[in-house]
């Protein structure tokens, strides 16, 4: 099915509430509906044509009305199925928006509840049928109700076996979705997964020794809230991989900071890492030897007009320096006079995604800083873009956005909501494409996040990246392809996000839908923001990074 942004787009901007109640009751009488009417009139239909095609006379104007009608049946079904995926994406990313959607989950038919396939109605049945799933379904709105009082381990704690059963189901659920999802056997289970992670988090976050675990945490640098209702235990979990892994001291061992190289040769360093303190004199050796190692930047890169967010993700594509020995980081500095000769500059940080899938790689894009993100710690590749940062010569009050993939995407978001970077420059945009990142969004800073349902990354963090400023473009796109020399699925390749996002835009530009008229807002908001105009001339600045490390 070619990917069409007005049936396989769906966009949620700024605050509003969603009555998930309403959409599970509309997804389930229009999956009856389709189950009643179109089934019954294509079974009749072929009905006929056979009928037809016994006849000893002409038939073949009777024939094409019935093959007509039939092909009118399928274009109505697809309709349907891509109203229905909307119903259901909504309703599941906030499903627990209001106070009885949880008891949706024992309605078979609804967006909640089991689907009518044979997967969906034989995991229903395993686990319970309806009693199994409205016993499941009342702890929950017992859990949520709890949540909303601000206390999320009572439900827990008044009710031991029900919560340890449902926490069990959840778990159950969240695994079996995963593997769907992984495998892309069922279009849903993106979405489907996403939710089922969530309400997992919310079953870790509700065990009492939770909140201890989280005290504990924040003393690690590790951003908690002890009252989340999603992913707070997803961030204590990689909190404590970090941890595990650097004392294991994996990959090239213990970091002793990150060094960025320009593409005319100046190199920053910044000092820091477990490595530093148990040996600070091996530190300059270790510094000298890997900036002499270090590969040198691609050289600047020139463009002339207004860079749409397609263009941004684009240009992180176009990066090609990056693998498990080192990182890349382009800045693009945007300089537009305007027609009475005054000028204003300012810039976009793009930041790629994970180079490397080890972790303590001397390339500081790897799975160690992907942890690190989720878990809302430093790590070497928010120092090595602050570091890039302060060689570019970025001013005070200039506009900066920042902009990434992925990995990417995770630290444009922490920077933006990083009290330290905000304080040194004036934040205006982010962008991100793919990236997890609902637990560490700013609050304040226009976001725009683009995600594919097929693509599981940016599900992981189990909930949707809402808010005020924020807006979120979800993709329907589970045939997308890419170059097979892609490392991950084509569902989460840029350049398949760069196709998707500038057929959005496009036909957001003359579009009646109001989910596409709020990504034209969105889009033309981070324009306005960065004074970009078809006079501004780009420059794209490259820099290499690497850990500084004991290999």
């Amino acid at each position: 099915m070619v990917f069409d942004p007005h049936r396989h787009v769906t966009v949620a901007s700024g605050a509003f509430s969603v009555d998930v109640n309403e959409l599970n009751a509309a997804h389930a009488a229009l999956t009856y509906e389709k189950l009643l009417a179109i089934g019954p009139s294509k079974a009749a239909l072929t009905c006929a044509q056979l009928e037809v095609d016994l006849a000893p006379f002409d038939t073949s104007s009777v024939t094409s009305a019935i093959t007509t009608a039939l092909s009118s049946l399928d274009d109505l079904g697809a309709a349907v199925d891509d109203l229905l995926w909307k119903l259901r994406d909504a309703a599941l990313t906030y499903d627990d928006a209001n106070s009885f959607a949880s008891l949706w989950e024992a309605v078979p038919g609804s967006a909640s509840g089991p689907q009518f396939s044979l997967l969906g109605l034989a995991r229903f049945e395993a686990a319970g049928g309806f009693a199994g799933a409205l016993w499941s379904a009342g702890f929950h709105l017992c859990q949520d109700a709890a949540t909303r009082l601000g206390v999320p381990g009572l439900a827990t704690v008044v009710m031991p076996l029900p919560a340890m059963a449902t926490h069990s189901r959840d778990l159950m659920n969240t695994g079996i979705d995963g593997l769907e999802f992984w495998k892309h056997e069922d279009e849903m289970s993106g979405v489907q997964f996403q939710r089922d992670l969530g309400r997992f988090a919310l079953d870790v976050n509700s065990l009492p020794v939770h909140r201890d675990v989280a005290r504990i945490l924040e003393g690690l640098g590790v951003s908690q809230d002890l009252n989340s209702t999603s992913t707070a235990s997803a961030s204590g979990l990689a909190a404590l991989t970090v941890l595990g892994l650097t004392a294991c001291g994996l990959g090239s061992g213990p970091s002793y900071g990150v060094a960025i190289k320009a593409a005319d040769g100046h190199t920053r360093v910044h000092a820091g890492g477990i490595g530093l303190w148990l040996s600070p004199d091996r530190f300059q050796e270790r510094k000298a030897t890997t900036l002499a190692s270090m590969p040198d930047a691609a050289p600047d890169i020139h463009y002339e007009g207004a860079a749409t967010s397609a263009d941004v993700i684009e240009h992180i594509i176009d990066m090609h320096g990056g693998d498990a020995d080192n990182g890349e980081i382009a800045i693009e500095e945007h300089v537009t006079v305007e027609e009475d000769g005054t000028q204003t500059r300012s810039w976009t940080i793009d930041i790629r995604g994970t180079q490397s899938f080890g972790a303590g790689e001397k390339g500081p894009q790897d799975m160690l800083t992907n942890f690190q993100g989720v878990g809302g710690m430093a790590s070497d590749q928010l120092y090595a873009i602050q570091k890039a940062m302060d060689d570019a010569g970025i001013a005070p009050g200039e506009a900066v956005e920042f902009a990434g993939h992925s990995q990417g995407g995770i630290m444009a978001a922490q920077l933006a909501a990083n009290p330290d970077v905000r304080s040194r420059y004036n934040v205006v945009s982010v962008v991100t494409a793919g990236s997890p990142t609902a637990t560490i969004a700013p609050t304040d800073v226009p976001v725009l996040s683009y995600e594919n349902s097929g693509g599981i990354v940016p599900g992981l963090d189990g909930y949707a990246t809402q808010g005020d400023n924020v807006t979120t473009v979800m993709f329907r796109d589970y045939e997308a392809t890419c170059d097979v020399s892609d490392p991950v699925p084509c569902s989460h390749s840029a350049s398949v996000y760069v196709d998707e996002i500038r057929s959005s835009l496009s036909a957001a530009t003359a579009s009646s839908d109001p989910g596409l008229g709020a990504l034209a807002v969105a889009e033309a908001r981070r324009t306005h923001a960065l004074g970009l105009t078809e006079r501004t001339q780009t420059t794209i600045h490259h820099y290499q990074t690497r850990r500084i490390t004991d290999k």
